[in-house]
């Protein structure tokens, strides 16, 4: 692979520091993980571990040529480095100058010139950029470096291979084993989002009457059907927001944070996009859809049962339609409690 390709001469093999058992303990505690956003964060804890690392940012590109920063993990105390910060609100379009900009298009290692505290890290493939990683160092000798480039080299691998194994094979958007690992760690780290703050939003999305399609057309077609809408689906959402393939004709899509009236005005544009696209043989198609907010102490199975909820009663209501769960309980509750006179509405 090219970007393990330039760490393979022998002669630039350095000592290691930190030391080797500490090196092979790390990557063995990176490694262990089937996903690609808890290697991220695997890859952060043990870093912060080995190097004198104050923060760690991973960068995501979008199709317009700009970065963003889906996580960032902070280490504000070099002699306490278990305790990090992180931070889950997502920066947006990221303009890359300089040695970010050189990086991204080099695919190489860079340092701004200016400073020698920056790192930037490429993760790709011969024809894609995964991300890269910025690391701001505290302090960091040559030879750490190197090391640190080889761990790099490492992680890169993985994520190649992990990458591959989240996508679903027909649609190509993420699969059901990527969608449950990522609801899961945005549960969690909404939990740590102050009051107030914007909602992650879980929408699930279920092509109208499929089982027709398939009957009359036949499965083949039937496929090139999930795999347009899916495309169209990619297409009109955000940079950030993610797709994923549930099962059969039903898709999941997770919602960056965002107001309810932006959440409901991308849902509609979804579900008319797809009603307004031209489908060969089939032509017209429809998509109900469900919404619902992803709150503070939420658990996944209520989080999914909820969005659930909206989309059958947007099929209930008549197809090609969106609906939002609303749940306003009757009187006061504490955290993770369950009211016991919630009512739910939909909207």
């Amino acid at each position: 692979m090219a970007q393990a390709a330039q760490y393979n001469n022998p002669t630039l093999l350095p000592a290691l520091q930190p030391d080797c058992p500490a090196v092979l303990n790390a990557m063995c505690e990176m490694t262990r993980v089937d996903s690609t956003e808890l290697m991220r964060r695997r890859f952060a804890e043990n870093l912060a571990h080995l190097f004198p690392i104050a923060s760690i940012s991973f960068l995501t590109p979008d199709k317009n040529g700009r970065l963003n920063e889906p996580l960032r993990c902070q280490v504000p105390n070099a002699q306490q480095p278990s305790t990090l910060e992180w931070e889950n609100r997502p920066r947006r379009g990221i303009v890359p100058t300089g040695a970010l900009a050189r990086c991204v298009s080099e695919q190489r290692h860079q340092f701004p010139a200016h400073s020698q505290n920056i790192d930037y890290f490429p993760i790709s493939d011969d024809t894609h950029l995964f991300e890269v990683i910025e690391i701001h160092r505290r302090t960091l000798d040559a030879s750490c470096r190197d090391t640190l480039s080889r761990i790099l080299a490492i992680y890169g691998n993985f994520v190649r291979i992990l990458h591959q194994q989240e996508l679903d094979a027909l649609t190509g958007v993420y699969n059901r084993g990527a969608f449950d690992s990522q609801i899961a760690m945005v549960a969690q780290s909404v939990r740590q989002a102050k009051p107030g703050d914007e909602h992650w939003w879980l929408m699930m999305l279920d092509v109208d009457h499929f089982k027709q399609i398939n009957d009359r057309y036949g499965h083949l077609i039937g496929d090139e059907v999930l795999l347009l809408i899916a495309r169209v689906i990619r297409n009109t959402l955000r940079t950030l927001d993610r797709i994923y393939r549930y099962g059969g004709e039903e898709f999941a899509v997770l919602l960056s944070p965002c107001q309810a009236h932006n959440a409901l005005a991308l849902a509609e544009r979804i579900r008319g996009k797809v009603e307004s696209s031209h489908f060969p043989q089939v032509e017209h198609i429809t998509l109900s859809v469900g919404l619902a907010p992803i709150d503070r102490f939420d658990h996944v199975a209520n989080i999914v049962g909820r969005a659930d909820q909206a989309l059958y009663q947007a099929k209930r209501g008549g197809r090609n339609q969106v609906r939002e769960y609303v749940a306003r309980p009757t009187g006061p509750i504490g955290p993770g409690l369950q009211a016991p006179g919630a009512l739910e509405l939909f909207s």
